[in-house]
């Protein structure tokens, strides 16, 4: 079965998230805990504040399988509704394959940020 992998929605306001860090990559296996992604939520454009409203966000894994395709890159933006990875749970399984759910996914927020923070 082929799982796919988006952001929950009330983390993708009109275009303000954006790739940081990718983790994995394409045929690589993934196991419940893996990083997927990081991303940053800025929301300067809504009202102007004495400090950059920008959240930063770690995408993991809650399911194992391997990632057939990774959809966004370094520095895309992630547009709510859009699938930015397609897992597959079996060995046999491609992309082309008609079964999909939604992956399950957990967002963590990283409440210190420094630029090359959460390597590899």
């Amino acid at each position: 079965m082929l799982l796919t992998v988006a952001l929950p929605p009330a983390l993708t306001l009109a275009g303000a998230a954006r790739v940081r860090l990718l983790h994995a990559t394409a045929g690589a296996v993934l196991m419940p805990g893996s990083k997927l992604l990081d991303f940053s939520v800025d929301l300067s454009a809504g009202a102007a504040h004495d400090c950059p409203p920008i959240s930063h966000y770690r995408l993991v894994l809650r399911e194992r399988g391997r990632l057939v395709r990774l959809n966004v890159g370094q520095g895309d933006a992630l547009m709510p509704g859009v699938a930015v990875a397609m897992l597959a749970t079996d060995t046999g399984d491609t992309a082309d394959d008609p079964r999909a759910r939604l992956a399950r996914v957990t967002v963590a927020s990283i409440v210190f940020h420094a630029e090359g923070w959460g390597g590899r």
